[in-house]
């Protein structure tokens, strides 16, 4: 579902920029309540990273009906553009705003584009039955308030831009890891975690995918996070393959994946098991580090750490992605038992990923945990 709104705001585009990002601004004009959670780059509650809540009211007067969405700031260019998503707190697979601001005769032009993917069926028709109203409605409001508003200092504009040729050379080392990846799951098919080693792929392949396309803020940190991932996880495999004791977190991991066999009699369970236990090495301690490692050797002293926290999130689903790719290629349904195949069909997507976070591996809680933490360890190495 696409929405568009253009209005021209009888003001100057810095009066602007503040009525779409300062929440304490948006709250003269929106019909949803908003609330700033934790600040972004700069320290600035509109700073690139920046968590607010958007407490929406119930519709058709029912208050049972209210939600809160839980937003993130992906862009923030002061009287020009401004990005954000919803990272939680509705049935929605995708929520993306970006607004654009022109200077115009009598103001400044509006630009207000909304892409939503629902994760529920019906979900279209419910929200244009009620969210596009409510957003007609305050973007009017805006109008209204705008001769009266005045501007808020913006968060330092700071450009990350890397030239094309850095770039380039970003991605073409990001290819090498890939296809090491590749080659090492193909060379030790009886490592305990010659599993996990495959779908290690397929993530850094999504990765690739999602730097190539236009919903990333910073591809460059992406890129780098990618040879981080990769020296952390081979420095254990190297040891392991070399008979020595790898880091102690991949030492579990490897134990457990090796005893597998005995504890799953059925394949399909077997290597999900394999695969989880890496997923859990993976992201509760390599993870961390490297987030730190990427932001102490590139970013330290020209923005704030959690300036990357929207791209974090947005690289989220990329797991999920390989993961279905994995079962695709290597567990095609008809190996499924029953009960598996009856729950993909049955349930919606987002029913299936929040039974997987409940009864197996709360991955969205151990990422954030894990960003957390990164930020920890990077004011220790900064």
């Amino acid at each position: 579902m696409d929405i568009h709104f253009s209005r021209v705001l009888p003001c100057a585009p810095d009066v602007a920029y503040t009525l779409v990002s300062d929440p304490a601004s948006m709250n003269l004009w929106s019909t949803a309540r908003v609330e700033s959670v934790a600040t972004g780059d700069d320290g600035h509650v509109a700073g690139v990273g920046a968590l607010r809540d958007v407490h929406v009211p119930g519709v058709f007067g029912l208050s049972a009906a209210a939600s809160t969405l839980h937003e993130v700031i992906l862009v923030a260019e002061p009287r020009k553009r401004f990005s954000y998503k919803v990272i939680g707190g509705a049935p929605i697979s995708t929520h993306r705003g970006d607004i654009v601001l022109t200077p115009c005769p009598g103001g400044t032009e509006l630009s207000w584009r909304v892409h939503i993917e629902f994760a529920i069926p019906f979900g279209e028709l419910f929200a244009k039955k009620t969210v596009l109203p409510e957003l007609a409605r305050s973007v009017d409001a805006m109008v209204k308030v705008a001769p009266n508003a005045s501007a808020v200092a913006p968060p330092a504009a700071r450009d990350l831009t890397v030239s094309e040729e850095e770039l380039a050379a970003l991605f073409e080392n990001a290819e090498r890891v890939h296809a090491a990846q590749v080659k090492l799951h193909r060379d030790t098919p009886d490592h305990p975690a010659n599993w996990f080693t495959c779908i290690y792929g397929y993530v850094t392949e999504e990765l690739l995918a999602l730097a190539r396309g236009d919903q990333l803020t910073h591809k460059a940190w992406c890129l780098d996070l990618i040879e981080q991932f990769h020296q952390l996880y081979m420095r254990s495999m190297n040891a392991s393959l070399r008979g020595e004791a790898p880091e102690s977190h991949w030492a579990s991991a490897y134990r457990a994946m090796a005893s597998a066999g005995e504890r799953f009699p059925r394949e399909l369970e077997r290597v999900g098991y394999i695969v989880a236990k890496g997923i859990q090495a993976h992201v509760e301690e390599d993870l961390p580090r490297a987030l730190a490692q990427v932001y102490a050797k590139r970013y330290a002293g020209i923005c704030d750490y959690v300036r990357f926290r929207g791209d974090w999130w947005t690289m989220l689903p990329v797991i999920s992605r390989a993961g279905d790719r994995f079962r695709d290629d290597h567990a095609p349904r008809s190996s499924w038992p029953r009960r598996y195949r009856w729950l993909e069909r049955a349930l919606p997507q987002a029913m299936q990923d929040a039974y997987v976070e409940k009864n197996h591996y709360a991955l969205s809680k151990h990422r954030k945990k894990a960003f957390e933490r990164g930020e920890r360890i990077a004011a220790m190495l900064t």
